[in-house]
C-alpha cells in the first residue's frame, strides 16, 4: 500500500515537472515568435525599483532609446498584457541612496518619460543576438576613437547646410539662453518645396518653392508645462495657469493656450534674455519639420507604428492624451514631435489661396496690412495632434483656428533669431 502511494506521488511529481517544463517551452516559443530575428531574450530575476524611461510597441524604437543612453546601462523588458506586447526601457536598480542622483542625471540627459516602477520576479530581458555574441568574445581594449566635431558648413544627416552668419551658431547646434528657457536648435538656410503637388487633402497647399535666406533657431521640443511654470514663477505669462486636463504637467506640452497667452510667454522670454523670440512663420515651421525630406512624413512614406501620437499612429497615447515631449525619435534637424502630439500655433493668418497670392514667403502671410484687423484673423496651426488621423500629421497639412481659442489640442514652439 505504502509502495503504491509512493509510486503515485513520484508519478504525480514527474507529471507536474514535465507539464511545467512543457509550459515554459511553449511560453518561450510564443515570446520567440513575437521577436524579430535579430533579437532574443533571457529570463532574469529582478527585485527592486527601476526607472522606466520609455515604452514602445516596436523593439527598434526601444533600442534607439537604449543606444542614446548607454551610460545608464539600460535594459529592455518585453511586457505582455493580454494580447498586447510592449517594450519597456528601464534603468536601475534604484535605491534610496542613488534615487535623486540617477533621476537628475536622466533629466539632464533629456529623458522625459520617467516613471519609478517596482519589479519583483522573473523578467524577459530583450537583447540583440549580435550584441550577446560580441560580449562572449575575448575582451580587447579598443583604441580611443577621435572626437568628431561638427564644423559649420558641413552636412547634417545628409542635408547640405550653409555656413552660419554668426560664429558659434552652426546648423544643428543646440543651446538655451537661460536655465528655464527652451532648448533651441539652429536650422540652416536653404531651399525647399512647401506644400503638395495636388494641394493636399484640403486643396489649400499647392506646392511652391520657398527659400529660407538665413539660419534661425527653433525650439527642439514643444513648449512644456515646466517652461510655462517658470514664466509664471518669474511673474510673467499674465499669471495664467492653463489646465493640463489631468494628464500631468512637467514635460508634457503646455496646452489650453491661445495666441495672446503665447505672446505673453514670448514677451517674457524676450525681456528676460534680451534676445528676439517669436512664433515661427508657416514656411519656417514646415521647413524645420521636413528637415530636408520630401516624403509624407520625415521618416518615410507611411505613418508606421509608434512614430508619433495621433488617432491611428500605434502609440499607447493615441486618441487619448498627449505624450511627454521627446518620447519619439527626432527628425534630421534634431526636432522632436513635429508630427502629432499637439497642433502648433504659427504666426500666419489662414487663407486657402495664400500659397498662390503671397509673394513674400518665408515671411508670414497676413490678410490685410492694418495691424488691428489682421490680429483678428484666423491663425494657422501645424503638425497635427493626438486627436487627428495620421493624414493630419503630415508636414504640409494646414489647420486654422481663431486666435482667442484655448484648446487641449493646441500647443506651440518658438523661434529665436540668431542674426
Amino acid at each position: 500500500m505504502h509502495r503504491q502511494q509512493g509510486l503515485s506521488l513520484t508519478l504525480l511529481f514527474i507529471f507536474i515537472f514535465s507539464a511545467a517544463n512543457a509550459y515554459a517551452r511553449e511560453d518561450k516559443t510564443k515570446i520567440s515568435s513575437i521577436l524579430p530575428k535579430l533579437y532574443s531574450y533571457k529570463n532574469v530575476a529582478l527585485d527592486g525599483s527601476y526607472y522606466s524611461i520609455g515604452t514602445f510597441r516596436e523593439i527598434k524604437n526601444a533600442y534607439e532609446l537604449k543606444a542614446r543612453h548607454l551610460k545608464f546601462k539600460p535594459l529592455i523588458l518585453l511586457v505582455k498584457k493580454k494580447n498586447n506586447v510592449f517594450y519597456r526601457v528601464i534603468v536601475g536598480p534604484i535605491t534610496n541612496k542613488n534615487k535623486k542622483k540617477v533621476k537628475m542625471s536622466l533629466i539632464g540627459s533629456r529623458v522625459n518619460d520617467l516613471w519609478l516602477i517596482k519589479i519583483n520576479g522573473l523578467a524577459n530581458i530583450v537583447y540583440k543576438k549580435i550584441d550577446y555574441s560580441n560580449s562572449k568574445k575575448s575582451k580587447v581594449k579598443s583604441k580611443p576613437q577621435p572626437t568628431i566635431k561638427i564644423i559649420s558648413g558641413s552636412k547634417i544627416d545628409g542635408v547640405a547646410s550653409k555656413k552660419s552668419d554668426i560664429l558659434g551658431y552652426y546648423p544643428g547646434k543646440t543651446f538655451s539662453d537661460c536655465k528655464m528657457c527652451p532648448m533651441q536648435v539652429v536650422i540652416p538656410a536653404g531651399d525647399f518645396i512647401m506644400g503638395e503637388a495636388n494641394g493636399g487633402i484640403s486643396e489649400d497647399a499647392y506646392a511652391i518653392n520657398v527659400t529660407i535666406p538665413k539660419s534661425f533657431s527653433i525650439s527642439r521640443f514643444e513648449i512644456t508645462f515646466a517652461l510655462w511654470n517658470a514664466c509664471l514663477a518669474d511673474g510673467g505669462c499674465s499669471g495664467y495657469r492653463p489646465s493640463d486636463e489631468g494628464w500631468g504637467r512637467a514635460a508634457r506640452p503646455v496646452i489650453n493656450v491661445n495666441r495672446n497667452d503665447i505672446l505673453s510667454y514670448i514677451n517674457w522670454l524676450t525681456e528676460k534674455t534680451g534676445k528676439l523670440y517669436r512664433l515661427p512663420s508657416e514656411a519656417e515651421w514646415e521647413y524645420s519639420a521636413r528637415a530636408g525630406t520630401v516624403t509624407a512624413y520625415w521618416w518615410g512614406r507611411k505613418s508606421g507604428i509608434n512614430k508619433a501620437v495621433c488617432q491611428d499612429c500605434g502609440s499607447i497615447y493615441d486618441g487619448e492624451k498627449t505624450a511627454r515631449v521627446g518620447s519619439f525619435s527626432m527628425n534630421k534637424f534634431g526636432l522632436f514631435d513635429t508630427s502629432g502630439n499637439v497642433w502648433e500655433w504659427v504666426e500666419d493668418c489662414y487663407n486657402k489661396d495664400s500659397y498662390q497670392t503671397h509673394r513674400e514667403y518665408p515671411k508670414p502671410f497676413y490678410i490685410v496690412k492694418n495691424f488691428q484687423k489682421h490680429e483678428k484673423c484666423s491663425r494657422v496651426l501645424r503638425g497635427g495632434g493626438w486627436d487627428v488621423a495620421s493624414i493630419g500629421i503630415e508636414p504640409s497639412f494646414r489647420f486654422a483656428s481663431m486666435p482667442r481659442v484655448r484648446s487641449k489640442f493646441y500647443g506651440f514652439r518658438v523661434v529665436r533669431e540668431i542674426n
